[in-house]
């Protein structure tokens, strides 16, 4: 009797623990190639996003298809959010690096002591201009897409899918909803600055949108494929390998309080 109260007892405090995750797909004026990677190019350029990543991590690489230099200009280069508020990629400070050293005597009465520093570094300034040789890219993940902790929506629609991480147990089940341009929860603006000259006399403009198409929500279990999902981020928290859903126009959402990081 025991034995049994205590299974059951375990089996419920695993249960309150599961917690429901989101999947957040994006559409864009780009149209996917076929590995799902949103990918813009031109005989010039080629640029491609990837946002899967906790909260939506705005990641692309600029690739220079040409046979000539190709430049970035940075400060004209923005994050544009939903309602109007604008990022810039370039920031005008300089940043030191360094590290500080303190000595004291810690044998002298505590009225009485000696403290002396001495401190090493650098100071950096991140580049207004990036210069591209021909062939080679680069790639930039500056901004969150979504730092809140749940994205609403109505759960009008629901579908019944296999579990991911039992797949011996009944059906779990998914909420989900699809948005358009008009009623999209969350839309972004991605703009950027090319050229082709250094001094940007015939510069070339890059405007892409993006907008949430749908949102679906899940077990956390069924969205990473197990039920432990820190063992499955990469070391700066960039890939998911593991991901059942990964695809490079989604991102996900987690309601859980991160106590491991």
């Amino acid at each position: 009797m025991k034995k049994t109260l205590f299974t059951f007892l375990a089996v419920t405090m695993l249960s309150a623990c599961t917690e429901n995750w989101q999947l957040v797909t994006l559409k864009s004026d780009l149209m996917p190639n076929a590995n799902d990677t949103m990918e813009y190019a031109d005989s010039l350029v080629r640029i491609s996003y990837d946002f899967y990543s906790e909260e939506g991590k705005l990641k692309f690489r600029i690739y220079n298809l040409s046979e000539k230099p190709v430049y970035i200009d940075w400060k004209n280069s923005v994050y544009i959010e939903k309602n109007g508020a604008i990022n810039s990629y370039w920031d005008d400070r300089a940043v030191v690096n360094g590290s500080a050293i303190s000595y004291e005597n810690p044998f002298l009465n505590y009225s009485f002591f000696t403290l002396s520093s001495s401190f090493s570094g650098e100071i950096r300034k991140a580049e207004r201009i990036t210069f591209l040789p021909p062939q080679t890219g680069i790639e930039v993940a500056k901004f969150k897409l979504y730092e809140d902790q749940y994205m609403y929506f109505l759960k009008k629609d629901t579908t019944e899918v296999q579990r991911n991480w039992d797949t011996r147990k009944k059906p779990v089940q998914i909420f989900h909803e699809k948005f358009d341009t008009e009623n999209s929860p969350l839309s972004f603006r991605n703009y950027l600055t090319i050229s082709t000259s250094e001094d940007f006399s015939i510069p070339i403009h890059y405007d892409f949108k993006f907008w949430v198409s749908q949102v679906e929500e899940m077990d956390a279990r069924q969205l990473t494929g197990t039920f432990d999902y820190k063992f499955y981020r990469d070391v700066e928290g960039n890939t998911y390998p593991y991901h059942p859903f990964r695809a490079p126009n989604r991102f996900f959402i987690s309601t859980q309080n991160k106590a491991w990081e």
